[in-house]
């Protein structure tokens, strides 16, 4: 499965809600909101939290 693959690869994994199991078993973190109702806006907000965390 080829989303599997990217999430591997990626420095932070992330699965929509909706996403197949093997997917959200790859995943670093999954959204609350599924994929086409705001998982994108989730996960823009969960990196500009985590990188304000980090300059602190």
């Amino acid at each position: 499965m080829p989303d599997v693959e990217c999430i591997k690869w990626a420095g932070l994994g992330i699965a929509v809600a909706n996403a197949v199991p093997e997917v959200i078993s790859a995943a670093d973190w999954k959204t609350v909101r599924p994929g086409g109702n705001g998982a994108i806006r989730e996960c823009a907000e969960k990196i500009i939290e985590m990188n304000e965390g980090e300059r602190e």
